[in-house]
């Protein structure tokens, strides 16, 4: 997908102190080729944004839809993210799509693209289940993670407790976001690994959560392993329907 310019739209959307215009992406012939979403930044904020987008442009991994640009438009200087088609895991669970082998699926594929963005010195903030989006790909379902400004604002009731009383997040804070991931999509009956895997991650105080999304990975690729995968089923029917 090759984007020549973006076009923003007169819809806009107030979430909390954000004010976002809905973004058209233009090919080279014109025509559209991606939807997304474009928030308001100041002038300082442009420059932070641009060289946040400079390093994860170093970073591509299929399951996560970064910031695309910074530009400018007049006076008005805005950040432009891609917002994923798919389904959020927050709308599939509500369905009632609640299965532990699709919970642990799309967990790590989370995990694998914070692992990048970690390395990178990058702190999401905004991990949960309103930010990940569930993509099919075949017979197999992979997890999505959106940038934050395209679908959240600070304070969603998912994110971690200390980001919604305004502190900076961190790793830790990420983390949470994991937990709250696959607590979503759990039944209510969970194997022990499994169930105190996602009471670790959902400690209320920071330090009490894994230190890395490395360790977290590993532990959801055990809890996978162990089990033999039977829940996909109704997942692929319901996007087949």
């Amino acid at each position: 997908m090759r984007i020549s310019r973006w076009l923003l739209g007169t819809q806009t959307e107030r979430r909390g102190p954000c004010l976002r215009h809905l973004a058209v992406g233009v090919s080279d012939e014109g025509h559209p080729v991606a939807s997304g979403v474009a928030t308001h930044v100041s002038q300082a904020l442009s420059t932070v944004a641009t060289a946040r987008i400079g390093r994860m442009k170093r970073m591509r991994h299929p399951c996560f839809e970064g910031p695309e640009m910074v530009g400018r438009q007049g006076e008005l200087a805005y950040m432009v993210c891609v917002r994923p088609d798919e389904p959020t895991v927050e709308a599939m669970a509500g369905q009632g799509v609640l299965d532990q082998d699709v919970a642990l699926q799309i967990a790590a594929d989370v995990c694998e693209v914070l692992c990048a963005l970690h390395r990178l010195g990058i702190a999401h903030g905004q991990v949960g289940p309103a930010s990940v989006h569930v993509r099919q790909q075949r017979d197999i379902v992979h997890g999505v993670l959106a940038d934050p400004a395209a679908v959240l604002w600070p304070g969603a009731p998912h994110v971690a407790p200390e980001v919604r009383r305004g502190q900076v997040p961190d790793v830790r804070s990420d983390l949470y976001g994991v937990g709250r991931i696959l607590a979503a999509l759990s039944p209510e009956e969970l194997e022990a690994p499994i169930a105190e895997l996602i009471d670790s991650l959902l400690a209320e105080e920071r330090m009490a959560r894994p230190s890395s999304a490395d360790e977290t990975l590993q532990r959801i690729l055990a809890a996978r392993d162990e089990r033999r995968p039977t829940g996909w089923a109704k997942l692929i029917s319901l996007f087949a329907s």
